[in-house]
């Protein structure tokens, strides 16, 4: 029987290449590819994400991850772009929600701004339910979780998630 990392490695390797502007797909190749110890590949996709979707919002994890695994052996050109990439500011819900996987407590500030100043916010509650668990969870931050929940509980009155006024309303 073949080893299922091999199997995976091959079809990650064949849709990684063949679709390089898709920003999700290699954020996680990014993150396979270091995971199963294949640099050239990671390189590849981390190469992909600066040339395609710099300002992605997931962009910035996936090249800092091959930036702390960046190889010796790789080229003059490929180490510049990959060591100087710098990310593009925003203030969305959803780099704000990436800010607290990387930076907890640098997220914390832009979370509650991003709430507010993201013009589609109020179609994002999935976000806001996800970025509410992150706070409490990871970012361990009882007081903002608390002002966020009551914050996204006026933004989506429908949700039940948020005990929204409107949770019941048919």
């Amino acid at each position: 029987m073949e080893n299922p990392d091999e199997i995976i490695l091959s079809l990650a390797t064949k849709v990684s290449a063949a679709n390089p502007t898709e920003a999700d797909l290699q954020v996680k190749c990014v993150t396979l590819f270091l995971d199963l110890k294949k640099d050239d590949l990671a390189l590849k996709a981390a190469v992909a994400l600066i040339d395609h979707n710099a300002s992605y919002d997931k962009t910035a994890r996936a090249v800092g991850a091959m930036k702390a695994q960046l190889p010796e052996t790789v080229d003059a050109e490929t180490k510049a772009k990959i060591t100087g990439f710098k990310a593009t500011k925003s203030e969305s819900m959803e780099a704000a929600h990436e800010l607290l996987k990387v930076a907890p407590n640098k997220g914390v500030e832009l979370v509650a701004k991003a709430l507010s100043t993201d013009s589609m916010s109020k179609s994002k509650v999935h976000v806001a339910e996800n970025t509410h668990r992150r706070l409490k969870d990871k970012a361990k931050n009882e007081g903002m979780a608390k002002k966020y929940y009551e914050a996204a509980a006026k933004l989506y009155p429908y949700s039940t998630y948020f005990e929204g006024a409107k949770k019941g309303a048919k």
